[in-house]
């Protein structure tokens, strides 16, 4: 039996873009990938479909200027040098970082990559006035890089990047904004036309794009690192949005590789002889209450701390079949970010109730909100059965929680307009 893998979010970026030095003789192939997303992500530069989209479509065809050194799977990753060779930040001045950018590196449609090139995707993310801006790409780098004020070209490989103020991590955020070829959109004429026949400077190349249905690269011959040539021949990603549909695709051979098995499934997948990987990674979804309107029930400080009791996380980790850890914040408890809370919530539906009857809520005036989920996308587990499972846990403390189920895609639009 050919040996398949099933892979969680913290590995899939090593196993794609770790494929290693230069390829040994015999080595190519294949790589048949299903994702969560309901659709391929976007090619023009800047993906969609939340980090998913960045870590299947983004990173192994677009680089930025540092790049994350996924050389190990058991640390977190370092930052590496990637369009950029080396960079500093202004000792005289912190708010000024200067980027000495790689020589000699080419992107996938045979032009350079120099100054002139980052300058102009700067101005595709942040220049609303800009010819070459992209709404959406803007609107998804400025999400994770708000922190660029100005930007100038010093010589013809080398820039400058102003912050509003200093930011010792500035840095860390740079992964983020990727770069597409200025004479591959000159050539096509639009954003539309470029993500037809795209341009980054990766180990991979868009070679085949077919919205809904797949998207094929194959491995750059001439990438810049020769140390990093990929070993594959070509990288082809299905969206499955259902878990069952995935399960499937991999039981009979459609596909190498799956994104988020049913928990339920693992252990039959591993008696049948399929390797499945899996990894702790310190990464929750969180419910994003929008407490801009005057009557939002969770701007009082009670009612979210009554939600808080009400989320049973023990219970989530057993619906998950154990591939989950309980978490009470962003942070683990390992993090240095976690501090020391006072409180340490649990699952306490008395202590809930009493904290919505002093914000003056009961049995006969629950809680009443709105929540728009999806089904899928961005390497969620079991996103419906985990909502359902969390609304009938809020249920019992006072809550009445109503979903509107989107697409994963339609969910990132609602969310940066007005959370619901």
């Amino acid at each position: 039996m050919r040996r398949s893998t099933v892979v969680t979010f913290a590995s899939l970026v090593a196993l794609l873009l770790l494929a290693g030095t230069t390829p040994p003789a015999g080595a190519g192939g294949t790589l048949r990938i299903a994702m969560t997303a309901a659709d391929v992500p976007t090619t023009t530069g800047m993906p969609n479909n939340g980090y998913e989209g960045m870590r299947f479509l983004g990173f192994p065809v677009f680089e930025g200027l540092i790049l994350f050194d996924l050389t190990r799977s058991d640390v977190l990753a370092p930052l590496r040098p990637g369009l950029a060779e080396r960079w500093e930040q202004d000792k005289g001045d912190p708010t000024r970082w200067i980027f000495h950018l790689r020589r000699g590196v080419k992107f996938h449609d045979g032009s350079d990559f120099n100054a002139d090139a980052v300058i102009w995707n700067l101005e595709r993310y942040y220049n609303n006035q800009s010819k070459q801006f992209e709404t959406q790409g803007s609107a998804i780098t400025r999400a994770r890089n708000p922190l660029v004020k100005s930007y100038r070209k010093l010589d013809a490989s080398t820039i400058e990047i102003q912050t509003p103020r200093p930011v010792s991590y500035f840095e860390w955020l740079l992964p983020y904004v990727l770069f597409s070829s200025p004479a591959q959109f000159e050539k096509t004429g639009s954003w539309e036309a470029f993500a037809r026949a795209p341009a980054g400077t990766g180990p991979f190349r868009i070679t085949d794009f077919k919205p809904r249905v797949s998207v094929e690269f194959a491995r750059n011959d001439a990438y810049w690192d020769r140390k990093k040539i990929a070993k594959l021949d070509k990288v082809i990603l299905y969206p499955m949005p259902e878990a069952t549909t995935r399960l499937a695709a991999l039981r009979s051979g459609q596909v190498d590789w799956i994104e988020v098995p049913p928990p339920d499934a693992v252990p039959s997948l591993k008696g049948a002889g399929f390797e499945v990987v899996t990894g702790v990674y310190p990464h929750v979804w969180p419910w994003v209450f929008n407490l801009a309107k005057p009557d939002a029930p969770f701007r009082d400080v009670k009612v979210r701390q009554a939600a808080n009791y009400c989320v049973d996380r023990e219970g989530l980790v057993k619906l998950l079949n154990g591939l989950a850890y309980p978490s009470v914040g962003f942070f683990t408890k390992a993090n240095p970010a976690f501090g020391t809370p006072k409180n340490a919530y649990r699952f306490d539906v008395e202590r809930a109730k009493a904290l919505l009857k002093e914000a003056g809520y009961g049995p006969d005036r629950p809680v009443r909100a709105k929540v728009m989920i999806s089904t899928s996308g961005s390497g969620q587990m079991l996103p419906l059965p985990m909502n359902e499972f969390l609304q009938q846990s809020m249920k019992s403390c006072g809550f009445d929680i109503a979903f509107e189920v989107v697409e994963w895609g339609a969910m990132l639009v609602g969310f940066r307009s007005a959370p619901t």
